[in-house]
C-alpha cells in the first residue's frame, strides 16, 4: 500500500498494482462480508485497467478504481466500519500508520 487518505465519510487506499495484492484484498473483502475481487488466473488486478467496480457489502460502499499502475479503493462507510477497514488494510500491508 502506498497511501491512505480520509475525509469524514470516505477513506482512500492506494495500492501498487501487482499480483501479490490479490490474496490480501480477497481476504479483506471476505472479512467485511463481500465476495472476492479476483477469482484466479485470467482475473487478476494486473489484468484490469481503466475500470471501476462498485461493491456494496453490508455497511460498506466501495469503489475499486483500476488505473495503469495503481488500484484505488474508495471506501464509504460509518465511522466504526471505516476504522475496521483501515485496521484490516494496515494489518495486510507493509505500511505503518
Amino acid at each position: 500500500m502506498t497511501a491512505i487518505g480520509t475525509s469524514e465519510k470516505r477513506s482512500y487506499y492506494i495500492l501498487v498494482k501487482e499480483p501479490l495484492v490479490e490474496k490480501p484484498l480477497n481476504e479483506i473483502m471476505k472479512k467485511i462480508g463481500s465476495d472476492p475481487l479476483y477469482y484466479g488466473e485470467g482475473d487478476s488486478p494486473t489484468d484490469s485497467e481503466n475500470r471501476i467496480d462498485h461493491i456494496v457489502a453490508g455497511k460498506y460502499d466501495i469503489d475499486v478504481v483500476y488505473t495503469h499502475n495503481r488500484i484505488i479503493l474508495i471506501v464509504r462507510a460509518p465511522k466504526e466500519q471505516q476504522k475496521n477497514f483501515k485496521e484490516l488494510m494496515l494489518a495486510y500491508s507493509k505500511m505503518d500508520e
